[in-house]
């Protein structure tokens, strides 16, 4: 049903489907991200992240029907998968400030639960933490806020649900007791 409602909006996903003898020439980081820029290069960036789970979510699906890639290799992929995004997201957002806020941040993105552990399934969540360093005393508030309004535009970028859906659902509230700071 996926994979239907996909075709149907997007008919040229038909060409993710990889030829058998070419299986493990895609099975590296480099040819996930040529995709991933094929996208940005043509799409604002929250349309881009959304065609490119989808088309990668086809091309991932393909592997585990058709070829029969085994459970682990899967869940890694859709794993990485995540990694490309969520490092290549951080860094666009990081670029709409100006180049002297940008000097204050230094955002530190680390992966928990099945996403840290990288065993993503297709509708898993991706629980994260975030850090930042001090980089400056003198301007910790402005520091914080940058960083606030960085984080802010992210979960937006990745969660918010557009013309193309949600790239991920994204949890920060991670247990016991997330939800409390």
């Amino acid at each position: 049903e996926y994979a239907m409602k996909l075709f149907l909006k997007e008919p040229n996903f038909i060409e993710v489907f990889p030829e058998k003898l070419q299986v493990a020439s895609y099975l590296n980081s480099n040819y996930f991200k040529k995709v991933l820029d094929k996208y940005l290069s043509e799409y604002p960036l929250e349309v881009a992240i959304r065609l490119y789970k989808s088309h990668i979510f086809l091309f991932i699906l393909s592997l585990d029907l058709y070829y029969d890639i085994h459970l682990k290799h899967i869940v890694f992929l859709l794993s990485r998968i995540s990694d490309i995004v969520i490092e290549r997201v951080l860094d666009k957002v990081k670029e709409e400030f100006s180049l002297e806020d940008r000097r204050l941040l230094s955002p530190i993105i680390v992966g928990m639960g099945k996403y840290g552990g990288l065993e993503l399934n297709y509708s898993s969540d991706i629980d994260l933490m975030f850090f930042y360093n001090i980089v400056d005393e003198e301007e910790i508030g402005k520091i914080h806020s940058l960083h606030s309004k960085l984080l802010e535009r992210f979960i937006r970028m990745i969660s918010d649900v557009v013309e193309y859906g949600f790239f991920a659902r994204l949890d920060f509230d991670l247990r016991p007791w997330g939800y409390l700071g």
